[in-house]
């Protein structure tokens, strides 16, 4: 990490907490730093590349300042290693959930149109068939952990009525209406005025929102993704946007990053478009910081840990 944005009363903590335990604190956002003293590292917490974590033989702890798994797939030694993982799922969501709204409510208010006409000096007034209130509209959340849940609520505040998909049929949220599982993602689809994926990429959710499930999907439906761009088949997307299967779409993340220059997504009117940065807010950092230092003193103290990752799930 960035020595310069570490607060000097968190370092300190984290110094004495560590030292306790015969632990030193080495600070740097430096690969070739890390990489001097990689074979004592036993604790790691940040950003770091999969080939270095896998290259530490000593370290039994990775704590990372983000929510996805998905980089451990190509890397079996991790996957099958006793390293334990964390992430800061717990503490990460609201701004993800309060982009999914930005999304919704540009979309829906037209938004995106009016931006684009207002560059153009064009006046832009939609005839009022085509604005429908959230509280009439049916919000399917594909993935209902942390971030899921809070659009629930979020979307239980507007009055609108969600239905949630998990790995398992059983109830995720008092938010939600009803939950469903996988097996059943094809019986919500048709009824579904949203769908907002925030699946984790894993083996079993690549390319899960496919032709089939565009195809699926009310024409009139908007599709939000802030979860990984490897969850839809993005070829399929674009040919249900172009065919006019579904009506706009929200996209934070895609398959490739950043989106080459070339995609059609760029120039679709009825497409919304940010740079993967759903998750990131002013205090995104601190709240990364006060995750591990909880989780530095469970750790020293045999405690279980916070947000620990399934490694053969990748989440």
């Amino acid at each position: 990490m960035d020595p310069s944005i570490l607060r000097n009363e968190d370092r300190l903590i984290i110094e004495q907490v560590a030292e306790k335990s015969g632990y030193r604190l080495v600070v740097s956002n430096d690969d070739a730093k890390f990489k001097a003293v990689l074979q004592d590292v036993v604790i790691a917490a940040g950003e770091l590349p999969g080939n270095l974590i896998a290259g530490a033989g000593s370290l039994k702890w990775f704590q990372q300042f983000g929510s996805g798994g998905d980089w451990i797939i190509p890397f079996d030694g991790i996957r099958d290693s006793a390293l334990t993982i964390t992430t800061i799922s717990d503490n990460h969501y609201h701004s993800l959930a309060e982009h999914v709204f930005a999304f919704i409510l540009a979309i829906v208010r037209q938004l995106h149109l009016s931006v684009r006409a207002q560059t153009e000096h064009r006046w832009h007034k939609p005839e009022k068939e085509s604005l429908v209130d959230l509280s009439e509209m049916d919000l399917l959340l594909l993935g209902v952990g942390s971030i899921g849940k809070r659009v629930a609520h979020l979307a239980n505040a507007f009055g609108m009525r969600t239905v949630g998909l998990r790995r398992e049929r059983k109830q995720a949220d008092a938010a939600l209406e009803r939950c469903v599982s996988r097996e059943e993602l094809f019986d919500v689809l048709p009824d579904a005025d949203i769908v907002v994926d925030c699946l984790p990429l894993t083996p079993e959710t690549c390319h899960m929102i496919d032709g089939a499930a565009f195809q699926a999907m009310k024409n009139t439906a908007i599709f939000v993704n802030i979860g990984r761009g490897g969850t839809v088949d993005q070829e399929a997307l674009i040919e249900a946007l172009q065919k006019g299967e579904i009506a706009a779409a929200g996209l934070d993340v895609f398959e490739t990053e950043p989106l080459p220059q070339g995609s059609p997504l760029w120039d679709m009117e009825n497409v919304l478009i940010t740079g993967h940065y759903a998750g990131l807010s002013i205090s995104l950092f601190q709240r990364s910081i006060d995750v591990f230092i909880d989780n530095l003193s469970r750790f020293l103290s045999g405690e279980p840990l916070r947000n620990a990752v399934d490694k053969r799930r990748c989440y």
